[in-house]
């Protein structure tokens, strides 16, 4: 039988600002004990979306298979779990939540961390470039004017 003391998000530097289509690998310290000649293999799920009232609404989410040894004293382990996005993730500002799936009551949550921005695709790339190609080409047109005398 295992034990849990804890399970928390590992502290964000700062907010995340992510584009459509990345992954994020979130990592969270679990605190636990438990004996039994077997590791306890759980699965940690991570999600972004929104808080309301007591329920998560995921829009993105991910799992990790995780193994807790057994152990008679509180240790506390290290875990990660990546949530990809998709490109029709919509763009926005999201809540970060994370659970152990067989003891959902173990979880824990940072509001409003992680912002989504729209991909600009391969358009949005090409277009930024040909403005940069346009005053390289214009240079490249006045320096023959140049003459020196």
């Amino acid at each position: 039988m295992t034990y849990f003391a804890s399970l928390a998000i590992d502290p964000l530097q700062e907010p995340l600002v992510i584009t459509q289509g990345d992954t994020i690998r979130v990592s969270v310290s679990i605190t636990y004990s438990g004996e039994g000649a077997e590791p306890a293999k759980l699965t940690l799920q991570g999600a972004i979306g929104s808080m309301q009232g007591s329920t998560f609404n995921p829009v993105n989410y991910g799992n990790a298979p995780i193994e807790l040894v057994p152990s008679p004293v509180n240790i506390t382990v290290q875990a990660s779990v990546d949530i990809k996005t998709g490109g029709n993730t919509p763009a926005s500002t999201y809540d970060l939540y994370v659970k152990l799936h067989e003891y959902p009551e173990l979880n824990d949550m940072v509001g409003q961390c992680v912002t989504v921005q729209e991909s600009k695709g391969i358009l949005g790339n090409i277009s930024e470039m040909i403005g940069m190609m346009m005053m390289v080409m214009m240079m490249g047109m006045i320096m023959p004017m140049m003459t020196e005398e």
